[in-house]
């Protein structure tokens, strides 16, 4: 991203001041309007929001509040002063090298037939006939796994997508969730048939005793020498 890393000391927040400021403003105008940020006030942990409806919540407060509201000091919004820099900004040189700041850590996978098998669904593109047999790199948004993007020695190949999903956005979370929510039911199943098969069938007794073993006896040998 062609950003310039400066390191600050330790415990000296006076060199990342205007980084600071920022948070500082959103600890004070925007969390304590969510829901759950004073959790005495909500103890049952009623009508919380969710991770997606938290970020909803602070991209329309970013733009449409913060940047939009005057500056004590400037007399101008942040939206404003921005512009007025006469500067050119760095751009990335492609929207792939934007989009992986916000796709996980590369994962092998290797391409079948059918397309690239990842969290129980299967993604697929045309341009993956060509790598049948093959490992390739994939990266994903956790917050949308509707398409993958696929990587063969660092170059972008393809967005292979998930026809399944092509209709709705479902996250990792979810489909963690989804599955887990599953398997509780098959459980609760599964205990249900042994629970009702033990009341049916129930465990035949043995009418007849075991016969007692018959152990053969030993004589103790002695040897002369044992009665010194």
């Amino acid at each position: 991203m062609k950003f310039e890393l400066i390191n600050t000391l330790p415990g000296k927040p006076q060199g990342k001041g205007k980084l600071e400021r920022f948070f500082g403003t959103v600890n004070q105008m925007f969390l304590p309007a969510i829901p759950g940020f004073d959790l005495r006030k909500n103890s049952k942990l009623e009508n919380l929001l969710t991770l997606r409806e938290f970020d909803d919540r602070f991209r329309l407060w970013l733009i449409h509040q913060y940047s939009s509201h005057k500056h004590s000091e400037t007399n101008e919004t942040p939206s404003v002063k921005w512009e007025s820099y006469s500067f050119v900004p760095r751009m990335p040189e492609s929207i792939e090298q934007l989009d992986l700041l916000l796709h996980t850590v590369a994962k092998a996978r290797k391409v079948h037939r059918d397309g690239i098998r990842f969290q129980g669904f299967r993604y697929f593109d045309v341009t993956l006939a060509g790598y049948v047999g093959e490992y390739v790199t994939i990266r994903y948004d956790p917050r949308n796994l509707t398409s993958i993007h696929v990587y063969a020695d660092t170059v972008l190949v393809c967005h292979a997508i998930c026809s399944e999903l092509s209709d709705e956005i479902m996250s990792v979370k979810d489909v963690i969730k989804a599955r887990r929510a599953r398997k509780r039911e098959l459980n609760h199943d599964i205990r249900n048939l042994l629970a009702a098969a033990e009341r049916h069938i129930p465990a035949e007794k043995s009418t007849t005793e075991k016969p007692t073993p018959n152990y053969p006896k030993f004589k103790i040998k002695r040897f002369a020498c044992d009665d010194d």
